[in-house]
C-alpha cells in the first residue's frame, strides 16, 4: 500500500480550501434581449492562497546575537507523517451503445456530467444542453432539452443546467445564476448572476479546461493545478490541487465528477477518490484500477460509491463512435444470461 507525506502544519498536497468571496452581482436580461459583457467585479475574489505557518526560531542567548543579515533563513524541515492510501476494488465497467441519444451530434458536445445519482447533463455548444435520465420509468423523462435562458457574454462559454440554472466560464471571470432568496419576489424578465474572478486561480488560465459542471460545483483543469469551486456555502469555497505534489497520479488527460462524499478523478487507467471528510490516520485520497470497456473514451460521467464496491446508477461514456452506457450493457447481459 502506497503512502505519502504531510507536514505537521499543512498537507503537502496543498488542498487549498479557502473562502471564494462572491465578486459581485449583475442583473441580466433573459434570452432574446441584448446581453452585454459581465459587469465590473467588486473587491471580492475567488481566492486560493494558502500559507504554511512557519516554526518560530528560538530566541538567541544575550550577547551572542549574530549580525543582521538580509539573507532569509532556510525554512525548517517538515515533520513527515506517513498516511496510507486505501485501495479500492471497483467492478469492471462495461459500456454498450446508448439508446435515445442518436439525435445529439457528437461534434456539438462540450462535456457530459452526472449531476446526481440519477441524472446526467450533456452540455453542447451555444448554451444548448440536455437532461438525460436513462433509468427513468417514463419514456418522456429519459431525454429532455434544456433551454438556454440567457445569452452567453462575449468571450465566455455557457453551460445550461435544469431549472434555469447555468454557469458562464471565461479565463478571467465565472458567473452563475444566483437563486432568489426564500420569500422574495422573482422577476420573470431578469436573472441575477453571481460572479467570481479567476485572478487568484493557480495554474495556467490560458489552458483552462472544464472537467465537471453541476448547479453548485464546477471543476477546472489548469495544466499544473486542478481547481474545485463549491458554491453550496456562502461565501463559496475553492480547493486548489497542485498536480505535481499530489499523492496520486493526475498527470495527463483527466476526467472528473462527484461522489456522495467528494470527488472522483480518472487518469492513467486508474480511479482516484478525494473524500470530503477525513479520517485520522488515513489519507483523504483512495485509489483503484479502473477496468473500462471500451477503453477509448474521450468523456466519462458516473457516480462511484465511496466504499469502492460499486457505481450508483448508470455511467455514460463518449467516444468518436458515439455515446455508451452500462444501462444497455446490463440489459444485453441479462438477455443472454442462462435462464
Amino acid at each position: 500500500m502506497k503512502t505519502w507525506a504531510i507536514t505537521s502544519a499543512t498537507l503537502l498536497m496543498t488542498i487549498a480550501t479557502t473562502t471564494a468571496c462572491s465578486g459581485g452581482e449583475q442583473t441580466l436580461d433573459k434570452r432574446g434581449a441584448k446581453l452585454a459583457e459581465f459587469g465590473e467585479l467588486g473587491s471580492g475574489n475567488a481566492t486560493g492562497q494558502t500559507q504554511t505557518p512557519a516554526t518560530p526560531a528560538p530566541a538567541p542567548t544575550p550577547g551572542t546575537e549574530a549580525p543582521a543579515s538580509t539573507t532569509p533563513a532556510p525554512a525548517p524541515a517538515p515533520v513527515v507523517v506517513e498516511l496510507p492510501i486505501p485501495e479500492l476494488k471497483y467492478p469492471a465497467l462495461k459500456l454498450a451503445a446508448a439508446k435515445g441519444l442518436e439525435a445529439i451530434k457528437l461534434a456539438d458536445v462540450l462535456l457530459t456530467s452526472k449531476v446526481s445519482a440519477t441524472e446526467f447533463v450533456i452540455f453542447g455548444k451555444d448554451g444548448k444542453s440536455w437532461s438525460y435520465k436513462p433509468e427513468a420509468t417514463v419514456s418522456t423523462d429519459v431525454l429532455k432539452p434544456i433551454e438556454a435562458v440567457v445569452v452567453a457574454p462575449a468571450g465566455s462559454t455557457l453551460y445550461s443546467l435544469p431549472n434555469q440554472q447555468f454557469w458562464f466560464v471565461s479565463a478571467d471571470k465565472l458567473g452563475r445564476h444566483k437563486p432568489a432568496a426564500a420569500g422574495t419576489t422573482v422577476d420573470e424578465k431578469s436573472i441575477t448572476v453571481q460572479q467570481f474572478s479567476t485572478k487568484t486561480f493557480q495554474g495556467d488560465l490560458t489552458k483552462m479546461k472544464v472537467l465537471y459542471v453541476s448547479v453548485d460545483e464546477i471543476i477546472f483543469h489548469l495544466d499544473s493545478f486542478i481547481a474545485i469551486l463549491n458554491v453550496k456555502t456562502d461565501p463559496a469555497q475553492i480547493k486548489q490541487l497542485p498536480i505535481e505534489k499530489l499523492p496520486v497520479d493526475l498527470k495527463g488527460d483527466v476526467q472528473a465528477g462527484r461522489t456522495d462524499n467528494g470527488y472522483w478523478f480518472k487518469a492513467n487507467g486508474s480511479l482516484y477518490l478525494l473524500n470530503g471528510t477525513e479520517v485520522d490516520g488515513t489519507s483523504p485520497w483512495s485509489k483503484g484500477a479502473l477496468a473500462l470497456e471500451p477503453g477509448d473514451l474521450t468523456g466519462l460521467a458516473m457516480w462511484p460509491a465511496i466504499d469502492g464496491t460499486k457505481y450508483s446508477g448508470a455511467a455514460l461514456g463518449q467516444s468518436a463512435a458515439g455515446f455508451t452506457s452500462n444501462v444497455e450493457a446490463n440489459k444485453a447481459a441479462a438477455a443472454t444470461a442462462p435462464k
